[in-house]
Order: structure tokens, then sequence, then C-alpha cells
């Protein structure tokens, strides 16, 4: 299993951007999207700006769970972002794969069956803070949606 933290910042909130729709997608674009970053060699101490790093996965899980970052965490105070985000009923991890994410070294990526990922289950928190609030459940079994609520 492996779980991957999200940042949610709705798109208006990023430099020079538009607001537009966000999804899961969108989400993991920019979570392994090329950065930016300087280093300094250890042997010589000169620096460079010219180096860029980057987020893949290397082996996919049976499992994969995404947490989306809903709280802005400040000095004296966290906000909710209760921004929509929308999301399908199946995922193709293959993009966000170290095989396919490396340019210019080919290899054979597999089958699309390999990055298929089918949703099982979402949850909700239902608060406008972190101390508190109330979860409830959707799940499916086989082709069948469930909703798990203990307040019911």
């Amino acid at each position: 299993m492996l779980d991957i933290s999200l940042e949610l910042k709705p798109a208006a909130q990023d430099a020079g951007a538009e607001s537009s729709e966000m999804t899961l997608l969108s989400c993991l674009k920019k979570f392994t999207q090329p950065e930016k970053t300087t280093y300094k060699c250890g042997k010589c101490e000169k620096s460079s700006n010219d180096a860029t790093k980057q987020f893949s996965i290397r082996k996919l899980p049976p499992v994969l769970c995404f947490q989306l970052k809903r709280f802005e965490v400040g000095a004296a105070s966290s906000n909710k972002i209760d921004h929509a985000v929308k999301f399908g009923a199946t995922l193709n991890m293959a993009p966000f794969s170290s095989v396919v994410a490396r340019k210019g070294a080919y290899r054979d990526p597999g089958p699309d069956s390999m990055y298929e990922y089918d949703l099982l289950a979402v949850v909700n928190h239902d608060s406008q803070t972190m101390d508190n609030g109330h979860y409830t459940n959707f799940a499916r079994c086989q082709d069948r949606w469930y909703k798990f609520d203990d307040a019911k």
C-alpha cells in the first residue's frame, strides 16, 4: 500500500493561474511535475541553478490511498479548503510511474492493466476544523456502493 498526500490549493491561489476545475488527476500532475532546485557539489563547492527534481513512483503497489490536504494551517488558525475535487471510478497511474516519466530512455512500460486502479472507497470529513467533525464512508463491494455513517 502507498499513501500519497496531495496539496489541495485552489487553482486561483496559484501564481498567475485562473480558476479551473480541480481533479484528482490535476492534483497528481502538480505533485509529480518537475521542480527547479539548486544543489552544491560536495567536492568543488560549486552551486548550480540548472537542476530539477521530480517525484515518480518506481513500483506501483496493489493498493493506493490518496489523502487530500484540505486544511491550510497558519500560526494562529487553520482554514478548510472546501473546493470540490472530481475523480473517476478508475485511474491510470502510468504517467506517474518512473518507467513512463523518464525522458529519453525508452523502456517498455508494460500493459495498461499494470497501471489501472479501481476506486473502492471514499472517506468524507464533515467539519470546518481539524479538531472535530463527523466521518462518513462510501465503499464498493462488487458492483454495489454502500454508505457508512455511524451517526445513523
